[in-house]
């Protein structure tokens, strides 16, 4: 007789106890599949809506700590830039860029760095992505051309777009 078959045809396999075990634990299995499903439910509730197909519905903003976190760092931004000194808006400006760039990251966007992440997106799902591209162009010249200079209703238009791209994706 093969060792496997004789090992299940043991009177262990037919007894009370081990029905009783064996009972349990699928009870056990079957609440723990249950879980995980409940659990999944209800973390896609968290996950960012995008309405990529077009479907004209209305979309149901999720408010999480992740929008509050970028409304409270956004509400700095704006802060700096009301203040009016040239610095105070210049940083205003690389502190909006890097804002989006944490926003697409935590998004899951890949890229090593915004611009990557940026050229990656498709114009047609982002309707302000043109406007973020030259924000962050604006962001560049600041940051690496030497004496460049913005009139604070050009930065406003700069804050402007990046601002019109975090209400697209949902983070204010």
């Amino acid at each position: 007789m093969d060792p496997v078959r004789s090992f299940f045809d043991l009177p262990f396999w037919t007894s009370r106890p081990f029905g009783v075990v064996r009972t349990i634990f699928i009870v056990l299995d079957a609440l723990l599949l249950f879980g995980f499903a409940v659990a999944v439910v209800k973390g896609l509730h968290y996950y960012p809506k995008f309405d990529l197909g077009g479907s004209g519905h209305p979309k149901k903003k999720t408010v999480s700590l992740r929008n509050k976190f970028f409304q409270e760092r956004w509400t700095g931004i704006a802060k700096k830039y009301l203040v009016g000194s040239p610095d105070s808006i210049r940083v205003a400006i690389i502190e909006a860029d890097a804002l989006i760039d944490e926003a697409l990251k935590q998004l899951s966007f890949p890229g090593e760095h915004l611009a990557d992440r940026l050229e990656k997106l498709n114009p047609e799902d982002f309707k302000t992505l043109n406007r973020l591209w030259n924000a962050h162009r604006v962001r560049n010249d600041l940051v690496h051309t030497p004496g460049f200079t913005l009139s604070a209703h050009d930065a406003k238009a700069v804050l402007d777009n990046y601002e019109a791209f975090l209400k697209e994706l949902g983070m204010l």
